[in-house]
């Protein structure tokens, strides 16, 4: 647990100083108007940016907000129960509130209850937990026979849960002929892709060590998935490679921000490399599934 924390927390650390990627404001809250802990995140240089993945901020209700908000004692069953309206600056969401889980109270013993009252902010982070039905992923809601790895997830940071980060902005942030751009300019090269619609960057150096993939899809809902090995100490690489995903999109005019555990989900570690092919897969579910909230 303390190691997966502390690789959490050098995450969101180079995550607050990209750059290029990102030009966002302050964060606000996930469902209510603010946030209590908001993390800044601050635009450097462009350099940075390449260097480093996108931001997700960790926010956490205000104290203030509590009463704004009708909780009540049904534990989601199936997690689609009820619905709950959540106006994110303009777009209107209906999201099932088995997604909300980190909005829940109590070790996830009462729930926002209010399908009429419409909540205002401008972030909102859902919960899923991902795992595999044949070959495809299945993104479920806290339910039933998940809610004991939420519980636990959430109260102790695991990566059983996956955090989906969505956030209104006047115009999509990412830009992947920059991206590329600035790739090429430190080293990146084209590789095969798996998917016609995307396409491949590999950045290797022996020392100091760095690997890192890229697959980038250019459309009107553009998509950069990034994979890094992180198994590295001083500039040298260790024995067994550790592999993070940070995920960076725009989906019907929402940005859409997320590191999925698909190493944890699939093999139980961090140590093989997820393909082209299951990162993709996973992306056009959370597309699928976040569509289906707009209204």
């Amino acid at each position: 647990m303390r190691i997966w924390y502390f690789y959490r927390n050098q995450k969101l650390i180079m995550d607050c100083i990209s750059a290029g990627l990102i030009n966002q404001k302050s964060v606000t809250g996930r469902v209510k108007v603010e946030c209590g802990k908001d993390r800044v995140l601050k635009k450097l240089s462009a350099l940075i940016a390449v260097l480093g993945s996108f931001a997700l901020a960790a926010c956490y209700p205000s104290s203030e907000n509590k009463e704004e908000v009708e909780m009540d004692n049904q534990i989601p069953i199936t997690g689609f129960e009820r619905n709950i309206k959540i106006d994110l600056d303009g777009t209107l969401l209906s999201v099932p509130y088995g997604y909300l889980a980190g909005s829940s109270r109590n070790s996830a013993t009462r729930w926002m209850s209010d399908e009429e009252k419409i909540y205002k902010g401008g972030r909102l982070d859902i919960y899923v937990h991902a795992k595999r039905k044949g070959d495809s992923w299945i993104l479920e809601p806290f339910n039933r026979e998940n809610k004991d790895k939420f519980v636990k997830a959430l109260k102790d940071d695991l990566p059983m849960i996956d955090t989906i980060s969505i956030q209104k902005n006047s115009e999509c942030l990412l830009d992947p002929k920059y991206v590329t751009k600035m790739m090429f300019r430190y080293g990146s090269k084209e590789i095969t892709s798996y998917s016609k619609d995307y396409k491949a960057y590999e950045r290797f150096n022996e020392e100091p060590f760095y690997h890192e993939f890229n697959y980038i899809r250019d459309d009107e809902n553009p998509v950069r998935i990034q994979v890094r090995d992180d198994g590295r100490k001083n500039g040298k690489k260790l024995n067994e490679p550790h592999f993070s995903i940070a995920v960076d999109s725009c989906i019907n005019g929402l940005s859409v921000d997320y590191y999925p555990s698909i190493s944890a989900h699939e093999y139980g570690n961090f140590s093989k490399q997820p393909s082209q092919q299951e990162l993709i897969e996973y992306h056009l579910k959370i597309e699928k599934l976040i569509k289906s909230f707009i209204k």
